[in-house]
């Protein structure tokens, strides 16, 4: 099923968002800090924004290192 021009709109809009919000947090942290930002709907819509100031092999291996952990229940 393809993305209504208006689902396609309210995605923009949190994409933008979660960059500014985004741009925010990289300003305010350390130099040599990573970081990830993740904006999403609740429910069945399914929208989801992220943005990191990480190349994407190191956000994923973070990201994979952060779910071990919960899974392990630390």
């Amino acid at each position: 099923m393809s993305e209504s021009h208006v689902e396609k709109q309210v995605r923009l809009v949190l994409e933008k968002q979660c960059a500014d919000v985004g741009r925010i947090i990289a300003d305010a942290l350390p130099a040599g800090v990573g970081f990830a930002f993740l904006a999403f709907d609740f429910g069945a819509r399914g929208n989801i924004a992220y943005f990191s100031n990480a190349n994407r092999e190191d956000m994923i291996r973070a990201l994979e290192e952060l779910l071990a952990r919960w899974k392990a229940g630390g």
